[in-house]
């Protein structure tokens, strides 16, 4: 700023800016409702001036003019809100000097023409207040003590806050003039006090001839404006209240107890300024004990005239400083540690660490709850979320608060109660965490807990994250799944380091648990989700879904880089599109709705997927589910499992292709692809009208793939197999232990009768392997038209492929349809000639039935 000139006694006057003081600002926070009144000072022409003569004062009121202005505004619109003071002096003349004689007729101080304009303007809402003042001053001529300061000539539109006129020497030596003083007390979030003097002149230690006559301030032109948060509408500034949301628990208390930072639940609203600290949907008032009738989230007060005698911001019925209704003192909350974990319940997301939420066990609505906290917004800054909060305003009505649930009524509610119902089980036991109980007293054991959240680091999916206690009706990954089902958090099925709650594909078969589902159509107690073999019939879900197993372990291959899972989702990238691999076809090969691996006949072609694969899965009932003991809970009965004592399987599980087509009996109408389709070998060709191999009605009642048609119990899962024994079957009616279990007398090459047909032969034309006189009824004769034709009588009841073979030289054998001509093809009659077209000698030939044991 340019220098001014002085006129008069030749007082050598510089002007410089000594500070500037910015605007205050902060971070946005929440207010709504009308903003408090504005603080007005009605006399801010003259403060605090002392004058070393008695009766000085008096004579300076009576004989010096001023006039000044002020006003007050208030921006009354939602949100934002301003406070704005101004102060205008058009004229001032103090003849102190004249009546003292000091300086003849001119007076001690006079100010020409200045116009002083001073505003000060408060805006903003908690968070984010901020203050600013002004200073404008035209045409300022200053006559002090004899000497005048001339600064007319200087643009003082807006003078820089605190800029001084240093005086340096002559008549004003030692008096400091100082335009636009501000000073501003306060904060962001609880509000600011400023105050601004346009126009201030320090008289101290000024000489006046033989005697000091002045010694002092001389304000002009002065504006306050304050503006603030006052939750709770008790008149004092949050800040300046010793309970800011009027909850009944202190603010000092609630700001010692809080997590670093002051905001506990992160909600953007500091927990002193709170209703619901923990955003467990439990007014803090009702958590610490406090009373609150009319639910308004607010401590009630005793009744009686005054709520708050000391005017501290605590209502009576908690303040021991004040009296109440009946003449007693106030009593200050006692703020419950139910659990004793060190974290307050109003702070505490399970207040008796019993697994279960306070959210939960309060009866709230699930599908807003985010790990034990409500997180869908609070529209009003209260501190009590939308979801859960019944007023638009500051304060509830009556929406979370009291009573809260207590099944039996013993007075506890469920959230401080490890025994809700009273039958004598506490809450936790049928818990994901129940395991965590080892001292039976209803509580998870270790209560470290890093985050003070109030869950336990060994129960928090979500640790150093306020929050992280799952709700089990809830579905953390949208699987569709719920997460109790899942476990929680407690559990991580395929062991890749993401729990079930948030694992995509919990059991790594490479089908997403979305797919899969929470159903259990084997009925071996594992959720398809976590089953590797889903409908138990001895093929793993990763082979029926069409996935990848080189190494057999039942789980889908990965892509065979050093991050199978880069995105963390429990998908491996080779099945995972976000990872840029190829989501598995789930296939579903007949068409009826039932995806292969839910599906016991997946062909429809009347034989069980457990028969046709050819893979050994006992089946004791014969109802095409293969049962039978699951050591490791894998999903893969032992019979078939190549790893019985760890998850997953060694081997992998490989379905027979009888014909080499590449396409697995399970799933191929026509394993064998010789004569007809395995549908009228199995008896039901009638079955199949237009001749695809399928049945044509694939109506499935209880959807386990197998057509009511040939189901024995359409309402439950299994009931196809029946119709057909297995080798293994037959071998054990056949022959007692141990000769059941040595393959040299029971083995499909044996002959123990020694009557020239193997056990394969004798199992599959139904004679006796033990009995010689008993053989397999088989003729051949001459057709008419030459060659040789042959005739073998099945056991419709065997599950063996029976294919005729031809050959020139009893070496290499054949049953290309160029080359066998099937003449008949039924259940238990097979007959069929050398084709007219195999190459040779048409007199020379051999046929043979070879036998296929599945």
């Amino acid at each position: 700023m340019s220098k001014g000139t002085s006129t008069g006694t030749g007082a050598n006057i510089s002007l410089s800016t000594l500070s500037l003081l910015t605007a205050n600002s902060g971070n946005v926070g929440h207010a709504t409702g009308s903003a408090p009144a504005a603080y007005n000072t009605t006399s801010p022409g003259l403060l605090n001036l002392d004058v070393g003569l008695p009766g000085v004062l008096s004579l300076l009121a009576s004989d010096g003019t001023f006039s000044t202005n002020v006003s007050s505004t208030i921006d009354g619109s939602s949100g934002s809100k301003t406070t704005k003071a101004t102060s205008g002096v058009t004229n001032l003349n103090l003849g102190v000097g004249e009546v003292l004689g000091l300086f003849g007729t001119d007076p001690l101080i006079s100010l020409e023409v200045p116009a002083v304009t001073t505003a000060v303007t408060i805006a903003g809402r908690p968070g984010s207040f901020t203050s600013t003042s002004t200073v404008s001053l035209a045409g300022l001529k200053i006559k002090l003590l004899g000497a005048t300061v001339d600064l007319s000539s200087i643009d003082l539109t807006n003078v820089p806050a605190n800029t001084g006129l240093v005086i340096n020497g002559g008549a004003l030596a030692g008096v400091t003039i100082m335009l636009n003083e501000t000073a501003t007390v306060g904060n962001a979030f609880d509000g600011f006090t400023t105050t601004t003097t346009a126009i201030k002149i320090n008289l101290t230690a000024a000489q006046l001839g033989i005697l000091t006559a002045v010694s002092g301030d001389i304000a002009i032109g002065k504006a306050q404006a304050s503006q603030g948060y006052d939750p709770d509408g008790d008149g004092l500034y949050a800040g300046r209240d010793g309970d800011s949301d009027g909850d009944g628990i202190p603010d000092a208390i609630e700001i010692a107890n809080a997590a670093p930072g002051g905001d506990t639940d992160g909600d953007g609203v500091p927990d002193y300024l709170d209703l619901d600290s923990d955003n467990d949907g439990i007014n803090d008032v009702i958590e610490a004990g406090g009373k609150d009738a009319n639910g308004d989230g607010r401590q009630d007060p005793s009744g009686d005239a005054n709520p708050d005698e000391d005017g501290d911001g605590i209502v009576d019925s908690v303040d021991p400083n004040d009296n109440v209704l009946g003449g007693t003192k106030g009593v200050a909350l006692v703020i419950a540690d139910t659990d004793g974990d060190g974290v307050k319940n109003y702070l505490d997301l399970d207040s008796d660490n019993d697994g279960v939420s306070d959210i939960v066990e309060s009866g709230f609505v699930t599908t807003a709850d985010e790990n034990g906290v409500f997180r869908t917004g609070d529209s009003d800054g209260d501190g009590i979320d939308d979801v859960v909060d019944g007023f638009v305003g500051f304060g509830d009505a009556p929406g979370s608060t009291g009573p809260i649930p207590d099944s039996d009524n013993d007075g506890t509610p469920n959230a401080y109660d490890t025994d809700s119902n009273n039958d004598g089980t506490p809450d936790i036991v049928g818990t994901p965490f129940a395991a965590l109980d080892t001292n039976g007293d209803g509580r998870i054991d270790a209560s470290a807990d890093s985050d003070r959240d109030g869950i336990p680091n060994v129960a928090d999916i979500q640790p150093g994250v306020f929050g992280g206690l799952p709700n089990a009706a809830g579905d953390n990954d949208g699987d569709g799944i719920p997460n109790g089902d899942e476990g929680s958090g407690q559990v991580d099925t395929d062991g890749d380091g993401v729990p079930d709650i948030a694992d995509g594909d919990s059991d790594g078969d490479g089908i997403p648990d979305s797919v899969e589902g929470n159903g259990d159509l084997d009925g071996d107690g594992i959720p398809n989700f976590r089953d590797l073999d889903s409908d138990n019939d001895g093929i793993n879900d990763v082979i029926e879904a069409g996935g990848t197993d080189a190494n057999g372990d039942g789980l889908q291959d990965s892509s065979g880089d050093s991050t199978p899972d880069a995105d963390g989702d429990g998908i491996v990238d080779s099945v995972d599109p976000d990872e840029g691999g190829t989501v598995l076809p789930v296939t579903d090969t007949d068409g009826d709705g039932a995806p292969n691996f839910l599906d016991l006949d997946s062909d429809n072609d009347t034989i069980s997927d457990l028969i046709e694969s050819g893979l050994g899965a006992t089946d004791s009932n014969n109802d095409g589910i293969g049962d039978g003991p699951d050591p490791d809970r894998d999903g893969i009965i032992l019979s078939v499992d190549g790893l019985p004592g760890g998850r997953g399987d060694a081997g992998g599980s490989t379905p027979i292709d009888t014909d080499g087509d590449g396409i697995p009996n399970y799933i191929d109408p026509n394993s064998d692809n010789a004569g007809g389709n395995d549908i009228d070998t199995a008896g039901n060709g009638d079955l199949d009208t237009d001749g695809d191999g399928m049945v044509d009605d694939d109506t499935d009642t209880d959807g386990d793939g197998i057509p009511d048609v040939v189901d024995d119990d359409i309402n439950n899962p299994g009931g196809l197999g029946s119709g057909l024994k297995t080798y293994t079957q037959w071998r054990n009616e056949e022959f007692t232990a141990p000769a059941n279990t040595n393959p040299v007398i029971s083995g499909p090459d044996a002959d123990p009768d020694q009557d020239g047909f193997s056990n394969a032969e004798e199992f599959a034309f139904g004679s006796d392997p033990e009995n010689p006189g008993s053989i397999p009824t088989i003729t051949s004769s001459v057709p008419p038209g030459g060659g040789i034709e042959l005739s073998g009588v099945r056991d419709p009841n065997a599950y063996a492929f029976v294919v005729l073979q031809v050959s020139r030289n009893l070496q290499s054998w054949s049953s290309a349809v160029n080359d066998v001509e099937v003449t008949t093809d039924q259940p238990a009659l097979l007959i069929g000639k050398i084709n007219s077209s195999f190459g040779g000698d048409q007199s020379r030939g051999f046929l043979r039935f070879h036998i296929i044991i599945p």
